[in-house]
């Protein structure tokens, strides 16, 4: 069911009219850390934000609205809820061959999200041994440290990284997953 701007309902997602909605634009965006240090002990840490802003995601209606188990992967809610028989009450749509193009998910607000986030992006916590024991070894440093890159995420926009964005060279997000969590364990010497 599509409902047109002057109230009228049409069932034929190519004869609704089109309206724009949302901004992809975020009202702002940046960055922002700290560089913490305590006795031997040091932390620093990059956090980006991004507030004010819509995207279309555009995989979930492949994954949900388009579906066809045939294809691979779909969302579990296709699997656990999708209309099945007459008098389900769902908002997931049955599996179709989509031979009847009205079948298929026409764009819609149901999928544009915020891309309001926060994401710790990097993390160092290091620890300098005392120089009194480091002379009873001629050396002049030892730090050792533990790093972290894209350690949390808080953000609406699941399975996909919201930093994608227009300026990405990305028509779509389809292909933009999170990127891997890495760590990083060290030592750094001074002699």
């Amino acid at each position: 069911v599509f409902v047109r701007p002057d109230g009228t309902i049409t069932y034929d997602w190519n004869a609704a009219d089109q309206v724009v909605v949302g901004n992809q634009e975020p009202k702002i965006q940046g960055t922002f850390g700290f560089n913490l240090r305590w006795k031997q002990f040091s932390l620093f840490s990059t956090f980006l934000y991004e507030c004010g802003g819509q995207r279309y995601n555009s995989t979930l209606v492949d994954k949900v609205e388009n579906a066809r188990i045939a294809d691979g992967n779909v969302d579990r809610r296709v699997l656990t809820g999708r209309w099945q028989k007459p008098g389900d009450v769902t908002n997931v749509p049955r599996i179709e061959d989509f031979a009847d193009t009205n079948m298929n998910a026409g764009t819609s607000t149901r999928w544009l999200i915020s891309s309001n986030m926060l994401e710790l992006a990097s993390a160092t916590l290091s620890y300098d041994l005392p120089k009194q024991w480091l002379e009873k070894v001629s050396m002049q440093g030892l730090r050792v440290y533990a790093s972290g890159e894209n350690l949390f995420l808080l953000t609406k926009r699941k399975g996909i990284f919201p930093r994608s964005n227009i300026f990405s060279g990305y028509s779509g997000n389809a292909d933009v997953y999170l990127p891997a969590r890495v760590f990083t364990f060290g030592l750094n010497l001074t002699f």
